[in-house]
């Protein structure tokens, strides 16, 4: 039987494109905005330790109000991404003509699904806990880059505290051309590009727009391959391959046309331990191999 192999590295790509990633960078970046604005204010005045905390907890109000608008986000990319990965394997599956291994009475289950179906029908209950795993998952890397712009901000008025402190005790005094001198100082250490939020193990550091689109593309796969899963165990398809992709990555080429077993229990083929995406990305996916079903 032919593999189903029409260009999924495409049709991955256009689940990515259709989540609304600008959406999210337009909150990611108003956030950075807001709290660039309000370090810069901070250090263009005489700074002690009970205004840095008033700066600071002001800086936490705004990330509490982007957090929100993240979480909100991301429920929707996740539900959507989730529904559309599981409607290319059913629409793949239907070309292969595979049965359904559960229920063929089940409509809400054994056809297209949406995200309010997902949300509302009670025979999707499985599918829906899955996705609200998902979006715990993908929250947790998110509230990171959150914590990071607190601690990117509360670092750069520490920096401004001591720089004024130290300016006094030399001068006796701060003055507003010290104070000057300093917030020039610290915004160029802060830079053009924001506020750094990680600092990766190869040293690079990540804006808060850089890393949440990042997080992004890498959690909408996900969700979207967690959904190819569920139909492939909808229909009774235990054996499956990773996709092929013309120019794989080191990382990739190692699982590249591999075949798996989903429930470990094939005599002949491994479990499915480790599934795409393999790294920020990826956009490998699986096939079924219903063709390769043990009797």
């Amino acid at each position: 039987m032919t593999i189903i192999e029409a260009n999924k590295r495409e049709v991955m790509q256009k689940i990515i494109d259709g989540s609304d990633i600008d959406g999210l960078l337009r909150i990611v970046t108003k956030l950075d905005e807001q709290t660039r604005a309000e370090v810069l204010k901070a250090i263009s005045s005489q700074l002690d330790v009970a205004k840095k905390n008033m700066h600071i907890a002001s800086i936490r109000r705004i990330v509490k109000a982007s957090d929100k608008e993240i979480k909100d986000w991301l429920v929707t990319a996740v539900v959507d991404s989730y529904a559309e990965g599981g409607n290319v394997m059913y629409a793949d599956l239907k070309k292969l003509h595979v049965k359904p291994a559960q229920d063929e009475g089940n409509n809400a289950l054994l056809s297209l699904w949406t995200s309010e179906k997902i949300r509302q029908i009670d025979q999707l209950s499985v599918q829906k806990d899955a996705v609200n795993a998902l979006i715990s998952d993908a929250y947790l890397d998110f509230a990171n880059g959150m914590n990071g712009i607190i601690k990117g901000a509360e670092h750069q008025l520490n920096e401004a505290l001591k720089r004024q402190i130290r300016a006094q005790q030399i001068a006796g005094q701060i003055t507003g051309a010290s104070m000057r001198d300093i917030a020039k100082e610290i915004k160029e250490l802060i830079g053009d590009q924001g506020f750094s939020v990680l600092i990766d193990r190869g040293g690079n550091q990540w804006t808060i727009s850089r890393y949440s689109e990042m997080l992004a593309r890498t959690h909408i796969m996900r969700s979207a391959n967690e959904g190819v899963i569920a139909r492939l165990i909808e229909y009774g398809v235990d054996i499956a391959q990773v996709s092929t992709h013309p120019g794989a990555c080191k990382v990739c080429v190692p699982f590249e046309g591999k075949i798996y077993s989903l429930s470990g229990q094939s005599e002949k083929y491994p479990k499915l331990d480790r599934q795409p995406p393999y790294h920020p990305y990826c956009r490998h996916t699986l096939l079924p191999r219903p063709d390769l079903i043990e009797e």
